[in-house]
C-alpha cells in the first residue's frame, strides 16, 4: 500500500480490535493497515474467522462488548479536515451522523438493518430525515426516489410494505436503497450478496456498480467469494487471522499472488488462477483457534511451502513491497529489482 492518503477517503493505520472473554483474549483484528482509494472498491477476502466483518465494524464503532477497539486509528478524509473515527464515543452524537450520512453499511443479512415492525419506506425515509434536514414529507418522496432508483418495482406501493412482505432481492435492495439515501462518501458491504441466488446476485453487483458510478462513492466490500471480487475490486487485500497478508490491485493479485494463502484461495475456486483442466484443491487444515498463539507466520501450519526454523518461529511477518503497489507478509517472497 502506498504512504500517500491525498486519494483515500479513509485511512486504516495499526488496527487492533480485542474481545476479551473468560476463556482469554481473542485478537480479532491484529494490526491492520488499509487505504480506502476514494471513487474506488477495495476488497478485503478471506475464510470465514479471518477478521473481516470485525475490521468492518470497527471503523464504525459498532463493536459489542466484550470487545473493543485496543489501538489504532480510522481517519475519515473530509474536505473539512480528518477525523479519527477511534477518538469518539461510540453512542455519541457525532458518530451516529456519521452513519449514514458519510460512511453506511450494507450487512449480510437485510433484515439485521430493517425493523420488522415498521414499512420498509418509512424507515428510509426516517434516516433521510434524520441526515438530510429536510421535512418529512421531503423525506418520504426521496425514500420513494432512491427505491425506484435500486430497481424496486411499483416503489409507491412497496413504500408501505413490511420487510417480511418483500423477497430476499427486494429486502436487499431496500437495504441499499436506505444506506445511499443520503448519498454517502463510503459504503460498506459486508457480503451483500450471500443470501441470494445467482441471478439476483449478479443484478445486485451490478446496481452497486452503477451507482458507484453515479455518486462517486467508495465501497469496501467484504467476501469469502474471490469471483465477486473480480467483478467488482479495484484493489484487494487478502486476511488471515487478524491481518492482511496480501494487498495489490486485482490484476496483480489474480494474475500473480505472492502469499501462499492468496495462491491457496485461487486454487479453491473454478476459472481463477488455474489450468480449466486442474482439480480444485480445498485448502488443507482450517482457520487456527482464536486463543491459540502461534509463532511466525500464522498460516505456517497450514502451508505447503512452509520452511521449518523460518516460518514458524519468531514475529509474525509484516507486508514488505513485492513491487509498487504490491505487498506481501510471506517469508519466501522478496522485492523484485529491475534487471
Amino acid at each position: 500500500m502506498g504512504d500517500s492518503t491525498m486519494d483515500s477517503i479513509l485511512t486504516i493505520q495499526n488496527l487492533h480490535t480485542q474481545f476479551f472473554l473468560d476463556e482469554g483474549t481473542v485478537r480479532a483484528v491484529d494490526g491492520v493497515d488499509l487505504h480506502i482509494p476514494r471513487g474506488k472498491t477495495l476488497c478485503v477476502v478471506g475464510e470465514s474467522g479471518c477478521g473481516k466483518s470485525i475490521t468492518a465494524f470497527s471503523i464504525l464503532q459498532m463493536i459489542a462488548r466484550p470487545g473493543r477497539i485496543t489501538d489504532g486509528s480510522v481517519v475519515l478524509h473530509r474536505p473539512e479536515g480528518d477525523i479519527d473515527l477511534t477518538q469518539l464515543p461510540p453512542d455519541g452524537e457525532h458518530m451516529r451522523r456519521i452513519r449514514g450520512a458519510e460512511v453506511a453499511m450494507i450487512f449480510q443479512e437485510p433484515m439485521t438493518s430493517l425493523s420488522p415492525v415498521h414499512t420498509v419506506g418509512s424507515q428510509i425515509a426516517e434516516a433521510v430525515h434524520l441526515h438530510m434536514n429536510v421535512d418529512k414529507r421531503e423525506a418520504q418522496a426521496r425514500a420513494v426516489h432512491i427505491m425506484e432508483r435500486v430497481g424496486i418495482p411499483d416503489a409507491g406501493r412497496r413504500y408501505a410494505q413490511y420487510p417480511h412482505e418483500m423477497s430476499g432481492g427486494l429486502r436487499q435492495r431496500a437495504v441499499i436503497a436506505m444506506a445511499l439515501s443520503c448519498r454517502p462518501q463510503l459504503l460498506i458491504a459486508d457480503e451483500p450478496t450471500t443470501a441470494l441466488d445467482v441471478t439476483i446476485q449478479a443484478q445486485i453487483l451490478a446496481l452497486m456498480r452503477e451507482l458507484q458510478a453515479e455518486l462517486d462513492m467508495a465501497i469496501l466490500l467484504i467476501t469469502h467469494d474471490l469471483g465477486v471480487v473480480a467483478q467488482m475490486a479495484d484493489e484487494v487485500a487478502v486476511m488471515y487471522w487478524g491481518r492482511v497478508v496480501e494487498y495489490g490491485s486485482v490484476e496483480r493479485i489474480f494474475a500473480d499472488p505472492q502469499h501462499p494463502y492468496t495462491e491457496a484461495l485461487m486454487r479453491s475456486l473454478p476459472g481463477l488462477h488455474i489450468e480449466r483442466k486442474s482439480q480444485l484443491q480445498a485448502i488443507r487444515g482450517s482457520v487456527p483457534d482464536p486463543f491459540q498463539r502461534l509463532d511466525g507466520c500464522a498460516f505456517h501450519p497450514r502451508c505447503d511451502e512452509c520452511q521449518p526454523g523460518l516460518c514458524d518461529s519468531g514475529e509474525r511477518p509484516e507486508l514488505h513491497a513485492i513491487e509498487a503497489g504490491h505487498t506481501s507478509a510471506c517469508l519466501l517472497r522478496g522485492e523484485r529489482r529491475d534487471t
